[in-house]
C-alpha cells in the first residue's frame, strides 16, 4: 500500500533476483533505520525462487513505504531493474542496494544529513563492510580514508581510481540524473562504472565522507564471485568492452561541449572504462588457459561484425597488439629459460666427462 501525498527524501533501490537467502536480512537492514523519510522499492527481475514472496511478507512491517515492481522479463542483469526504480523513485536522493548485502543502522541519516548541510549532489561513502557470507560479526573495514571533503573534479579522480565502481557506495541527486538522462546501460559488465561515470561528470558539489555506511556481501552464488570458465569469460569481457564503447560514443556525443572543455577526461575515459574491462584478461595466469589463437578468433569474429567507427576498431586492433605483445613476451621468457638450461646441460655433461 502506498502512502499518498508522500514525499521521501531518499529512495532505496533493491533489484532481486534469486535472492531468497539473505533478502530479509537486507530487508530487516532497512527496517532498523534511525532515519525514516524513504520510501523502498524492489524491482524484481523475475526470480524463479521465494524472494518475491519473502519481500511481499514485508509490506505491512513498512508501512506503506515499500513498493514491490516485476519486470515482463528477466532481464539478465541490474541494470534494468535499476533503470525502472529510478522512473518510479520520488526521493530527493537515491540510494542503490543489492539484495544479498545491509546498512549499516545510521546508513540513511548519515549520508542524507551530509547532503544537505554541504548540498552535494553525490555523497561518497570513502569505506564500507566486507564480510563473507553470513559471517557478518567478522566484517572488515575497507577503505582508510577518515576525512569528510568536498571534492574537486571528481570525474578525472574516478578515472585515475580514486572511488570504487560499485554504484551503492553512492548516494545521487534524483534531479541530476534526471536532467542528464543518466541510467545504467543494457551490458553484462562494467554497466555500473559507466553509470558512476557519468554522473560524476555533472556533479557539481561532490562530498566524500568517512561514514561506514554499507555491508558489502561475498558469496559463491553472487554476479561478482561466480565461476566463469576461463574463455566465456574472455568472450563477455570482450563484448561488454565492445558495448561499452558505443554507449562512451553515445554519450560524449550527447555532452559534447563537456568533453570540449575537459579535453584530459575524454582522453582516460576510454582508456579507464572500455580498456579496463579487457585488461584482466592480458595477464600470465589466463593466457595459459586460453589459447592465443582462441582469443584471436574471438576478437576477430567481433571485428567482422562491427560497422566502421574508429573507436570501435581502434580499441579492437589494441587488443589484439596487446594479445601478440603478451604472447611474444611470454615465448621470449621460455625461449631464454630454454637457452639457460641448454647451458646447465653441457656444464652438466662437462662435468660428468672431467
Amino acid at each position: 500500500m502506498e502512502i499518498k501525498n508522500f514525499n521521501p527524501a531518499v529512495s532505496v533501490i533493491i533489484p532481486l533476483y534469486n535472492a531468497e537467502e539473505y533478502i530479509g536480512e537486507c530487508l530487516d537492514s532497512i527496517l532498523a533505520q534511525t532515519f525514516e523519510n524513504y520510501e523502498l522499492i524492489v524491482v524484481d527481475d523475475c526470480s524463479t525462487d521465494n524472494s518475491l514472496e519473502i519481500v511481499q511478507s514485508y509490506v505491512q512491517k513498512f508501512g506503506g513505504r515499500l513498493q514491490i515492481f516485476k519486470l515482463a522479463e528477466n532481464a539478465g542483469g541490474a541494470f534494468k531493474p535499476r533503470n525502472e526504480g529510478i522512473k518510479i523513485a520520488r526521493g530527493e536522493y537515491l540510494l542503490f542496494v543489492d539484495s544479498d548485502d545491509l546498512l549499516t543502522p545510521s546508513a540513511l541519516e548519515s549520508m542524507y544529513h551530509s547532503a544537505k548541510k554541504f548540498d552535494a549532489d553525490i555523497v561518497f561513502q570513502s569505506r564500507h563492510y566486507t564480510f563473507h557470507g553470513k559471517n557478518s560479526d567478522k566484517a572488515k573495514i575497507i577503505g582508510n580514508n577518515e576525512k569528510l571533503e568536498l571534492v574537486d573534479n571528481p570525474a578525472l579522480k574516478f578515472l585515475k581510481n580514486a572511488f570504487v565502481v560499485m554504484p551503492w557506495a553512492y548516494m545521487f541527486r534524483r534531479s541530476l540524473i534526471l536532467q542528464a538522462k543518466i541510467e545504467f546501460p543494457s551490458l553484462p559488465l562494467g554497466e555500473d562504472r559507466l553509470f558512476v561515470f557519468f554522473a560524476l561528470c555533472f556533479t557539481r558539489r561532490f562530498l566524500r565522507i568517512p561514514d561506514i555506511c554499507y555491508c558489502y556481501r561475498l558469496h559463491s552464488s553472487s554476479v561478482s564471485s561466480r565461476r566463469i570458465a576461463a574463455k566465456e569469460l574472455f568472450k563477455r569481457r570482450t563484448d561488454a568492452a565492445v558495448s561499452s564503447v558505443k554507449f562512451v560514443e553515445e554519450f560524449i556525443d550527447k555532452h559534447r561541449d563537456f568533453f570540449d572543455k575537459n579535453p584530459e577526461i575524454k582522453m582516460r575515459f576510454f582508456e579507464k572504462i572500455v580498456y579496463g574491462l579487457m585488461d584482466p584478461i592480458i595477464d600470465f595466469k589466463l593466457n595459459k588457459k586460453i589459447p592465443l589463437q582462441e582469443r584471436l578468433d574471438i576478437i576477430y569474429e567481433i571485428l567482422a561484425k562491427l560497422d566502421d567507427k574508429t573507436h570501435l576498431a581502434a580499441f579492437l586492433y589494441y587488443r589484439i597488439i596487446a594479445l601478440r605483445v603478451s604472447w611474444r613476451e611470454k615465448n621470449s621468457k621460455l625461449k631464454e629459460l630454454q637457452e639457460k638450461n641448454k647451458l646447465l646441460q653441457k656444464e652438466i655433461e662437462t662435468l660428468k666427462n672431467s
